[in-house]
């Protein structure tokens, strides 16, 4: 059966390697997904020397408004105020937004019903406005720009997960993530069925989890976890239906289990909505043997649905 093999080896170093039967429609597409970064590494390299002139002929813009911008990695001012950041009080498992004050280590109704099988999920932004732009814009549009900017803010938002667990071990709680003193974690995207990558040609969050890997130096997998299934698409489902729809769709190839057996994994999508996806992910490797999965999301659907 014909497949591509998109590797990203660990700790940062890429390399794209192709089992051939795709044909040059492919290659094309790594080129597209892969051209704007290697732009970024080049202007660093020279920003010494003759920065001003790359600024010059390659100005970074705003991934949403296409104002110029001085990082790769941030919108414009006026863009990264239209973002609805998410903040406590959270659930503490699900990480889902309260409407009132709570107090701390506060659980929602759905996790104090089931705990989900991940340890923690955690999400930048609330899916709306210029955040539901910015994920629809990488998804639909192809703007490729716009993954260095998600994956900062994430990075933002998992800090901030590690140093709560840090404050409880000081506080002797004994935090969820921090068990040991290693903090290696291996990072993991929600795959996409290998059907559905032929036409989309690349995975947005296989591309964003790349930049998020590198941006807290951790180890990148992105063929540890694969989907068997060609699910239906999840857009108009139900809570009920996205789980059915993604029930076993998932599985860890037994030449990858060695790297996820006892490792704790950070899975990274780009949304978040009912955690149907998420949470079959999760069960797919914990059966593997990962210690326990911590999930990632750019954005975050505030109602659960139905």
């Amino acid at each position: 059966m014909a497949r591509v093999v998109a590797y990203i080896g660990e700790g940062g170093h890429k390399r794209i390697g192709f089992t051939a039967m795709l044909g040059e429609w492919m290659i094309l597409s790594v080129f597209k997904i892969s051209v704007y970064q290697p732009i970024i590494t080049f202007k660093r390299r020279l920003k010494s020397s003759v920065g001003w002139f790359i600024d010059f002929i390659l100005p970074l813009r705003c991934s949403l408004c296409d104002r110029k911008v001085l990082d790769e990695q941030s919108l414009c001012a006026g863009c990264a105020k239209e973002l609805c950041y998410m903040a406590d009080p959270l659930c503490q498992i699900c990480g889902v937004p309260f409407d009132v004050p709570m107090p701390k280590d506060s659980l929602c109704g759905a996790c104090l019903q089931a705990l989900p099988l991940y340890t923690t999920a955690r999400s930048a932004v609330m899916y709306q406005g210029a955040g539901r732009d910015l994920a629809l814009s990488l998804k639909h549009a192809k703007n490729f720009m716009a993954a260095p900017v998600m994956a900062k803010l994430m990075a933002l938002s998992w800090q901030s997960v590690l140093a709560a667990d840090r404050l409880d071990q000081l506080e002797g709680v004994g935090g969820a993530i921090n068990r040991q003193k290693d903090y290696g974690m291996v990072v993991i995207p929600v795959p996409l069925h290998p059907y559905r990558l032929f036409f989309r040609r690349f995975n947005q969050s296989a591309l964003i989890a790349s930049y998020f890997a590198q941006s807290v130096d951790q180890t990148f997998l992105p063929n540890s976890l694969r989907r068997k299934k060609n699910t239906l698409t999840q857009g108009g489902l139900g809570r009920r239906d996205r789980a059915r729809n993604v029930s076993q769709a998932f599985v860890v190839p037994r030449a990858q289990r060695h790297r996820i057996e006892g490792r704790k994994v950070i899975l990274i999508d780009d949304v978040y909505t009912t955690g149907a996806t998420v949470q079959s992910c999760t069960r797919a490797l914990l059966q593997a043997g990962a210690q326990e999965v911590h999930v990632l999301t750019f954005a975050r659907v505030k109602s659960n649905g139905s």
